[in-house]
């Protein structure tokens, strides 16, 4: 179990982490989905978030949308850095299906192919 278990709760974790990618449109199934969570777990997570001013949930037609407001942002942030840094200390990575596991993959992948062209121009 990483060392991070034990202080962060892996499923809040990866819902506000999730939500740092504002680029996306979050309604609360396709954060269930992403954390890995149940429907009725982030919903029930995202009317704590509300109340604490770091998301706000709104109405589009029958969906609601779920947004992260600036402090929520910022908030998301500061999170992802301490999850990198105990990750670091640790030697884990970021949880699969979250944001910073997808950018470790691709700096992963990039490492690889950039040393692979380093054999090949020393051969």
């Amino acid at each position: 179990m990483a060392l991070r278990q034990f202080i962060l709760k892996p499923k809040p974790t990866s819902v506000i982490l999730c939500l740092k990618d504002t680029k996306q449109v979050w309604y609360p199934s396709k954060l269930a989905h992403a954390s890995g969570a149940s429907y009725v777990y982030v919903t029930h997570w995202l009317n704590k978030l509300e109340k604490a001013g770091w998301v706000k949930l709104e109405k589009q037609g029958r969906l609601k949308v779920v947004v992260a407001t600036e402090n929520g942002i910022a908030i998301a942030s500061m999170l992802d850095e301490l999850v990198h840094k105990m990750d670091a200390h640790t030697g884990k990575g970021a949880p699969a299906g979250t944001p910073g596991a997808e950018a470790e993959a691709a700096k992963k992948e990039k490492a690889a192919a950039e040393s692979k062209e380093k054999e090949k121009k020393q051969e």
